[in-house]
């Protein structure tokens, strides 16, 4: 698997430290992480990547949404205010000119 981060590199370094294992049923066993790495990189992917979504974002800061569903945007997913209709992971996408959309960093 690969994730895009932007980040504080030391923090999140030390965050995933700790991390042994992702999902489900990981007391017995499941979803074990066999190793972490770390590489920089100039560009942030962690919004959108060659025009496609990296998480969900709300179809109002989209020019172009595909592919979208009523969903949770952000953490705590499961938070009534924060569910919009949202161009889904892996969907084509072109933001509204001028909006720079960031998640809050580590």
């Amino acid at each position: 698997m690969r994730f895009y981060a932007r980040a504080d590199e030391r923090m999140l370094r030390g965050l995933l430290a700790g991390l042994y294992a992702l999902g489900k049923k990981t007391g017995i066993g499941y979803g074990r992480i066999a190793s972490c790495d770390i590489t920089c990189i100039p560009d942030d992917r962690s919004v959108v990547w060659e025009g496609k979504t990296m998480w969900s974002i709300p179809c109002e800061m989209l020019n172009e949404c595909e592919l979208s569903e009523q969903c949770g945007w952000r953490p705590p997913y499961w938070n009534s205010l924060d569910i919009r209709i949202c161009a889904l992971p892996g969907a084509s996408v072109t933001m509204k000119s001028g909006r720079k959309l960031r998640r809050t960093a580590l």
